[in-house]
């Protein structure tokens, strides 16, 4: 996973990190191409991208289903 800064160059689902001190706080977010969907007011400090939460879910699904 790598680190990125700024703002995302498309829209989609990533994972927040915020620094608090010398510690981060980490939350998942959309960034709808001109604004952070977030569960924290501040923009994010530093963020990855991930799959959608619908994706995550098809993804164990299919883990699922191949271990039976």
């Amino acid at each position: 996973m790598m680190w990125e800064t700024g703002e995302p160059k498309e829209q989609g689902w990533y994972l927040c990190a915020w620094q608090m001190g010398v510690e981060y706080v980490y939350s998942v977010g959309k960034y709808e191409g001109a604004e952070w969907l977030t569960s924290m007011s501040a923009e994010p400090h530093t963020w990855a991208q991930i799959d959608s939460p619908t994706k995550q879910n098809e993804t164990l699904d299919n883990l699922y289903e191949y271990e039976q």
